[in-house]
């Protein structure tokens, strides 16, 4: 509280949000789908041409999907061949109708981005994604762009990680010893993260 005593109790409940119960799926699905709906046609007031922040993942995705009328522009990053979305980034941007602009980031340019970065920043940020939004940033304004949509943090929100999947689908081996699991993460270890 804001006179220093601390206070324990509910955050959020249905009955703050108006309603006794949880919504049901379908009105959940349909209620978040007006929303998010929403929430990007408010994003689309601009007196500027708009591009979209385009990845593999879901939640660019849907990002530029409910913009796909008002940006005809999506630009993606590839950093390297590990971690290169492009090709489902292209797949997306021929699917809103999309231009597509690919921007490579050089191995040997990350150092002098990283100073560049750490110059035009206050605070000290140990976000791995910092230099690859700061190269995305970069060029989108060098495309002639001031207004750039994305949607980094729906992946969270919508699962549209593999590993949300792998979890959910895990849940069906919780009746396995843990004796299982161990030798499980031993074998798998020295398999490269995104094999």
């Amino acid at each position: 509280t804001r006179d220093g005593n601390t206070q324990q109790g509910d955050f959020l409940t249905f009955e703050m949000l108006g309603q006794s119960t949880a919504p049901s799926g379908s009105e959940a699905h349909e209620t978040f789908v007006e929303r998010f709906e929403q929430a990007c046609e408010r994003r689309l007031v601009s007196d500027v041409k708009l591009c979209a922040w385009l990845s593999g993942g879901l939640d660019s995705n849907a990002v530029a999907a409910c913009s796909k009328a008002r940006i005809k522009d999506a630009i993606t990053l590839v950093p390297d061949q590990t971690m290169d979305e492009s090709s489902l980034a292209a797949a997306g941007a021929e699917r809103y109708s999309m231009q597509l602009h690919k921007v490579r980031l050089q191995e040997d340019s990350v150092a002098s981005l990283f100073e560049e970065c750490s110059k035009t920043i206050c605070d000290p940020l140990g976000d791995g994604s910092l230099i690859p939004f700061y190269a995305l940033a970069k060029a989108t304004k060098d495309a002639g762009f001031k207004v750039a949509l994305g949607g980094d943090g729906a992946d969270e929100v919508l699962h549209g990680y593999q590993t949300f999947n792998a979890v959910h689908h895990s849940r069906r081996l919780n009746w396995l010893p843990r004796s299982i699991f161990s030798l499980l993460a031993y074998v798998t270890g020295p398999i490269p993260e995104g094999k």
